[in-house]
């Protein structure tokens, strides 16, 4: 008998060891919770356009016009612009307005006679015209609008078409240059 009144005694404290245990386990499941919270995410984009695949900078070098080396009494010679790897300038834009593109002047723009346009080398010139097309029959004048984009966010490309005149008298033989400031309004 005095194992059976064991058995009741450590039965009894085994029902309340099995219920406080259980309390503690329901308390605890009572108060685990799970929560949602919301993260904001935001990016804002502002008008913008890249040239030849970069972030344009005031004053920075778009392209070349290269007429290549002639004799002193050439007659003409064209060439096209190109911006990178031997390809025209190249635009991606997207913006409010769709960009467009103009030639505002050239260094010596004064000293091309009745030509738009002049190199030079000292005091001697060698006028030259830009164009919009490959026939050059549609000039680029100077503070016109000669280029708009499709503002799609796709890459275009600028053509410019040059050509050089040769000049009366023959100019002295020697690297003649201009600078031409292009505006690309976005």
């Amino acid at each position: 008998m005095r194992n059976a009144s064991f058995h009741v005694r450590f039965c009894r404290h085994c029902k309340n060891i099995f219920l406080i245990l259980f309390g503690l386990s329901a308390f605890t499941l009572a108060h685990a919770a799970t929560v949602n919270g919301i993260i904001s995410v935001t990016i804002t984009l502002t008008d913008s356009c890249l040239v030849n695949g970069a972030t344009p900078t005031a004053g920075g070098t778009w392209g070349t016009l290269d007429f290549g080396s002639h004799p002193t009494g050439f007659t003409q010679a064209d060439a096209q612009v190109e911006g990178q790897a031997s390809s025209p300038i190249t635009v991606q834009c997207r913006s409010a307005t769709a960009p467009t593109v103009s030639i505002i002047s050239g260094i010596n723009d004064t000293q091309g006679g009745s030509h738009a346009h002049a190199m030079a080398n000292g005091s001697n010139y060698v006028p030259y015209d830009i164009y919009s097309d490959t026939a050059r029959s549609i000039s680029v004048v100077n503070n016109t609008t000669f280029f708009t984009s499709a503002n799609n966010g796709t890459v275009e490309n600028i053509n410019i078409y040059g050509r050089a005149y040769g000049n009366s008298p023959i100019p002295p033989s020697g690297t003649y240059t201009d600078e031409l400031t292009v505006q690309l309004t976005y």
